[in-house]
């Protein structure tokens, strides 16, 4: 069994999992949750403006 022939997959999955340990998921969760919200905002506040428009 050749140990060399794995290809970039072990090397990619391995440096992907040591990257998510030093990722504080309390504030990402955070950022995504503030930019959903910032965009239905957007959106809504977008659909109301043109509305009054016509």
């Amino acid at each position: 069994m050749n140990s060399h022939g794995g290809g970039w997959f072990p090397v990619l999955g391995g440096s992907c999992c040591s990257i998510m340990g030093l990722i504080p998921w309390h504030n990402l969760l955070q950022t995504v949750v503030l930019a959903i919200v910032g965009t239905l905002v957007s959106y809504l506040l977008t659909r109301l403006l043109q509305g009054r428009k016509k």
